[in-house]
């Protein structure tokens, strides 16, 4: 298991707008391992810890953007106006909610719904599923829409359907039946032409 981020020694990185989850590490980090003299910044994110780890491993400089969600106490930087910490963000699965990517849902009741910063212009103008953003922004990469996200639904199977010939719905005891029966004609045929010809 590694980390979903892992900044090195005197690097920099910012992220924002983003939804990580479900990422474990057997020692520190999970989500994000920040180290030594490297520059970390963080806003609008949802951090959702995976089995093991922490969403936050800070051994570097750190700081909140604002408006960031985890489930854990974020690594002790999380402290940013609109942050919120220790608190579940109600994800659904990983799956297909439309879009090129798939993408962690926003269920119905989430503290990241409508919770972002209200000062919010794009870009980006288009969130994970290249949807545009209400009236107010959510937290992470996924924007709830007017009205909800509509359920996945499954791919319908294809089927094929052959034509029924008769002998795949004639049992073995109709068609033997049928075999007697046409032995029966044909033997009462050849009687009758025996016939006229004696009579002849």
């Amino acid at each position: 298991m590694a980390n979903a981020a892992d900044v090195p020694n005197l690097a920099r990185l910012t992220i924002t707008n983003s939804t990580i989850s479900d990422n474990s590490a057997t020692a520190n980090g999970g989500g994000i391992y920040n180290q030594g003299n490297a520059q970390f910044q963080i806003g609008s994110t949802v951090l959702n810890a995976g089995s093991s780890g922490e969403n936050i491993f800070n051994g570097g400089q750190a700081t909140s953007l604002g408006y960031n969600l985890s489930s854990d106490d974020g690594g002790g930087i999380l402290i940013g106006t609109g942050d919120q910490i220790n608190t579940d963000p109600m994800l659904g699965p990983l799956q297909d909610n439309g879009g090129p990517t798939f993408t962690h849902e926003l269920l119905p009741g989430s503290p990241a719904i409508d919770a972002g910063d209200p000062s919010f212009a794009p870009p980006p103008f288009f969130d994970q599923r290249d949807r545009v953003s209400g009236s107010r922004v959510d937290i992470g990469s996924f924007e709830v829409q007017v009205g909800g996200t509509p359920t996945p639904t499954s791919t319908p199977t294809a089927t094929v359907q052959l034509p029924l010939h008769q002998h795949q719905w004639l049992g073995p005891r109709r068609r033997r039946d049928q075999r007697l029966r046409q032995g029966r004609q044909g033997l009462a045929r050849h009687h009758r032409r025996d016939h006229r010809v004696l009579a002849g």
